[in-house]
């Protein structure tokens, strides 16, 4: 009989990082009940301090793109010595749907930009619950067409567009390449998909290891994650909500970065999975020791520096 899984231990920078950490914005709250303003206030004030520091950008242009409904607002950054016109990385921030901002990821974005010479345009998306699904994912496909259309405007490559993201940003990068292959508008060269959200399935072993709370991330706080994003039980299975449960062929190229300490590391074994059954090639790494949003801290944590190093060596082969 082949024995339960055991959680894994945490790396040794993991746990002093996430002791030290001023990530505490749901610390102590019921999130069920709390004011989701002010959660996310909080929450983006424990986490801006993460978004300093690192690299410098040759150019940093703000600048908003007509989306559904809205004008979205986004930020490009563009490293020194990159092409003309440079390969895009159209980046989007996780948070749960909820929170987090392309403030937030700045400092994510900038070093991915650095380290593999993409241009790399962070969306700021509309959060829920205030919009539900698929207003957010409507907009990041309307970001990435907007790239096809008008990037080489701003310097950008129509022809070597990736589009990636971390937790919910890894979703709605997953969900964004279903809509446009389902459309048969062959945008993206890539998918960069960082400890994603891919199922609404909190059955999941890994939910049963990791979800109590004490690894950071836990089964409540996705629970009230999947309450803002969708309003029913059938659009949290709807394949372009939960991306594991689509067809997967014909996706382009997956990254997935994996952390092992972590409620949805389970979703990510199974993209991979179910994605290289589907012929979609995919590169698949997990990260010991790490957990739920460790890439935010690169100076911090060496696994963190590590995802990104490999993240932009994917990227710079997916732009030849």
């Amino acid at each position: 009989m082949t024995e339960p899984r055991r959680p894994a231990p945490l790396d040794p920078q993991m746990k002093a990082f996430l002791e030290a950490t001023t990530d505490r914005g749901t610390a102590g709250v019921d999130v069920f009940t709390a004011d989701v303003a002010q959660l996310r206030a909080n929450v983006e004030a424990g986490r801006i301090g993460y978004a300093g520091g690192g690299p410098q950008m040759a150019r940093v242009e703000e600048f908003a793109v007509p989306g559904p409904g809205r004008l979205i607002f986004c930020r490009l950054n563009v490293p020194e010595g990159a092409a003309a016109p440079a390969p895009v990385l159209v980046l989007l921030h996780g948070g749960g749907w909820t929170w987090n901002s392309i403030d937030t990821v700045d400092r994510t974005a900038r070093e991915y930009a650095a380290r593999s010479g993409f241009a790399v345009l962070s969306v700021d998306y509309s959060l829920s619950p205030e919009y539900k699904f698929p207003q957010a994912l409507n907009e990041c496909v309307a970001a990435v067409r907007w790239v096809a259309r008008a990037g080489g405007e701003r310097g950008l490559d129509p022809k070597r567009v990736v589009v990636g993201g971390d937790s919910a940003g890894g979703n709605l990068a997953a969900a964004t390449a279903l809509v446009l292959r389902d459309a048969g508008e062959a945008l993206l060269a890539g998918c960069l998909l960082n400890y994603g959200v891919f199922d609404s399935d909190f059955g999941r072993e890994s939910y049963r290891i990791y979800g109590d709370g004490t690894y950071y991330l836990s089964e409540r706080m996705m629970r009230f994650f999947w309450r803002n994003y969708t309003a029913t039980a059938d659009q949290m299975r709807h394949p372009l909500a939960a991306p594991l449960r689509a067809d997967l062929a014909g996706l382009p190229p997956l990254f997935i970065g994996v952390a092992e300490v972590d409620v949805l590391a389970d979703d990510s074994a199974a993209m991979a999975e179910k994605a290289r059954a589907a012929g979609v090639p995919v590169a698949y790494k997990v990260y010991p020791g790490m957990t739920h949003g460790f890439i935010r801290a690169p100076e911090e944590l060496d696994k963190a520096a590590e995802l990104l190093a490999d993240g932009a060596a994917w990227l710079r082969g997916i732009a030849g």
